[in-house]
């Protein structure tokens, strides 16, 4: 089992995944639907069973464990991502290597996607391949549900912290082996719940509850997930999942408002089906071709109820969306010579969305996005391989409800890469990428129960990335150095609207520039590991409305740094300790039309846990696992955004059984 106590834990040999960046040795046929390309060495792979987090918990809470990743809540209830300074809606997040960003809102919660299946959680940030489908710019996040399961597994897990959460999943994990092929087969539960969270001690918010309650911040949520792969030893393949959400939540309110959302989510559902199915290689007159096709559905449910006051007891709005949202990806490669391959990918997703307002008639939305792409990669000589792409994407939305309609739209992608092995463990990789992301239903038609003025003249943004880096690889040491540099032009954001107007609207500013250094140093042995790294960014926006020219970008921090220990202590138990480094931030606040600098800050966990093995032979559950573990032990004040503190100090205690 990989170390429990870091996400970001590197391995050494082959039984535990690792978690730093490193080289992947070419694309070929079978994995070119992964999200690692040539020329592109920020990726981090992640074990669920490494983190340090309570069992069966979401997605963003272990996002919140993962170098150069920001993970923050928003004043919606929502969790946003943002990878080298870019915004929530342009990283992409993949179950299965379905888009869940795609949808109403362009972007997926990832408070919503439970891990109590998850087999491995993948996260690049490197300049993504062009083959993965329209809207996909800046970084992906990718979670699998299957594994190579070589044999029988099983594992019972439960936790709970001294605010009366609790969080379990239980999990199975089979295999059956014939001459025809192999199917691996999975599935499970997950459960978690907290009533509250805590208010770090030097939070002062009037609305907060006795005893450091954060108000409204409860949550519930149940999962289920099955999955099955079948395979034979010629690489065809087909596979299946299913993975369902139903729960309830509260919006906690912004503390430096006087009238902040007071939000109730009473039903916040998710269901996720994804079939594939590949031929492997075949043999053909001039080398060895594949097929690839991947097809999705995913179907969510969100209810809003809006009320007066804190006191949650008068509703005076509503919202209530059903979004539906298919797609399909087809992928047909072939060999180019001994050295590489060609691919070319065809993806269609289709948006399908109905919002009724305050219990007003349906109205009905429907975008549609497309896009064609031919991908090539090469290897000119012995450790120098090259990849080029090219791609057409497309946007149209045929259904606006009761809002203007906007034509169609297109927009040309391109891509390049280069990875050089250099001898000695060391590894220079270099791309760049200049794509479109189509503007969502969302952004385009959205009141957000009256706070925002709807805009449908949005563009597409435009985004230029170039970067470049270098990693070594020696003994038990990894470094890394990756410096990069963003152009994101007709960027969308919020803006508030002119006295006496109280409302906010997403408008296209003249663009972005982001130059940033991200640096990664890990040492690891079967008993220790360390864990270091650092992000340096400048991100500024291009505004000729304002002095200077230029504007602060939201809740993009000029520094961002974590590091982890592990090390043995005594009588078989191990100790983790983490911290994390947030630099100053800047928020827009609505009443003043300003911006507020929220302070440096920090924060540091720490955790001891001792795995007891069962006698030998056993077939399931062999070993015992307890931890005890404090988050945020000084009771930091840490910001996610404005008015909206991360949680203080709690206590927790898990079990897992193997």
């Amino acid at each position: 089992m990989a170390h429990p106590a870091s996400a970001q834990t590197p391995t050494r040999g082959a039984t535990a995944r690792d978690s730093v960046p490193r080289r992947i040795e070419g694309v070929v046929v079978k994995t070119r639907q992964a999200p690692t390309i040539v020329g592109g060495s920020g990726t981090v792979d992640i074990s669920p069973d490494s983190l340090r987090t309570a069992p069966g918990v979401t997605l963003d809470q272990a996002l919140r464990t993962v170098p150069f990743v920001t993970a923050r809540a928003n004043s919606r209830g929502e969790t946003e991502l943002s990878v080298r300074a870019s915004d929530s809606r342009q990283p992409a997040i993949m179950l299965e290597g379905a888009p869940l960003s795609a949808g109403w809102d362009g972007r997926a919660d990832p408070g919503l996607v439970p891990l109590t299946g998850a087999a491995g959680l993948r996260v690049t940030r490197a300049a993504p391949s062009l083959l993965l489908g329209p809207n996909v710019t800046s970084g992906v996040v990718e979670v699998s549900l299957l594994d190579d399961a070589t044999e029988p597994r099983a594992l019972l897990a439960a936790g709970g912290d001294a605010t009366g959460g609790v969080t379990s999943r239980a999990v199975g994990t089979g295999r059956h082996v014939t001459e025809a092929g192999r199917l691996v087969y999975s599935g499970g539960l997950g459960f978690r719940q907290r009533s509250y969270l805590v208010t770090p001690g030097a939070f002062r918010d009037p609305a907060r509850l006795a005893g450091g309650e954060r108000t409204n911040s409860d949550v519930r949520q149940m999962d289920a997930f099955g999955a099955l792969r079948w395979s034979n030893a010629s690489g065809a393949y087909a596979s299946a999942a299913v993975t369902t959400m139903r729960g309830n939540r509260g919006v906690i309110p912004e503390a430096h408002l006087a009238a902040p959302r007071f939000w109730r989510q009473p039903e916040a559902d998710r269901a996720v089906t994804v079939v594939t199915a590949g031929t492997g290689a075949l043999g053909t007159p001039v080398g060895y071709g594949s097929l690839q096709m991947r097809a999705s559905l995913n179907q969510g449910h969100a209810f809003i109820q809006q009320f007066g006051n804190a006191t949650y007891g008068t509703v005076t709005g509503s919202e209530r969306g059903r979004d539906h949202t298919a797609a399909l990806r087809l992928i047909g490669e072939h060999s180019w010579g001994s050295r590489g391959d060609v691919g070319l990918g065809v993806s269609v997703q289709q948006v399908d969305y109905r919002e009724s307002l305050n219990a007003a008639a349906e109205q009905v939305y429907r975008q549609r996005l497309w896009s064609v792409g031919l991908e090539t990669d090469y290897e000119l000589t012995d450790g120098l391989q090259v990849a080029a792409s090219a791609a057409l994407d497309g946007f149209s939305t045929p259904k606006t409800g009761d809002k203007p309609a906007i034509g169609d739209r297109q927009a040309w992608a391109v891509r390049a890469g280069a990875t050089q092995a250099l001898g000695g463990g060391l590894t220079f990789n270099a791309a760049a990428i200049n794509r479109s992301r189509f503007p969502s239903l969302r952004e385009l038609y959205s009141g957000a129960l009256g706070r925002f003025l709807p805009n449908p003249d949005l563009r597409p943004e435009r985004l230029l990335g170039v970067e470049t880096g270098i990693s070594l690889a020696r003994g038990a040491w990894r470094w890394q150095a990756i410096a990069f540099h963003q152009r994101l032009d007709d960027v969308i954001l919020r803006v508030n609207l002119p006295a006496p107007s109280r409302l906010q609207q997403r408008v296209n500013r003249d663009g972005q520039r982001t130059n940033g250094l991200e640096l990664l140093g890990a040492y690891a042995t079967a008993r220790h590991t360390l864990l270091a790294d650092l992000t340096l960014q400048d991100a500024r926006l291009l505004d000729p409305t304002q002095p200077g020219g230029h504007r602060q970008i939201e809740y993009q921090p000029k520094v961002r740094g974590s590091f982890t220990a592990v090390a043995p202590l005594v009588a078989g138990w191990r100790g983790t300790a983490a911290a994390n480094l947030f630099g100053s931030q800047f928020c827009l606040t609505p009443v003043a039309n300003a911006y507020e600098r929220l302070p440096t800050t920090g924060r540091a966990d720490i955790m001891v846990d001792r795995t007891v093995m069962a006698r030998a032979g056993a077939a399931l559950l062999r070993s015992l696992r307890v931890l005890v573990a404090v988050d945020n032990i000084t009771d930091a004040l840490n910001w996610d955004q404005c008015g909206l503190p991360q949680p203080g100090r709690v206590l927790r205690v898990g079990v897992e059984l193997h």
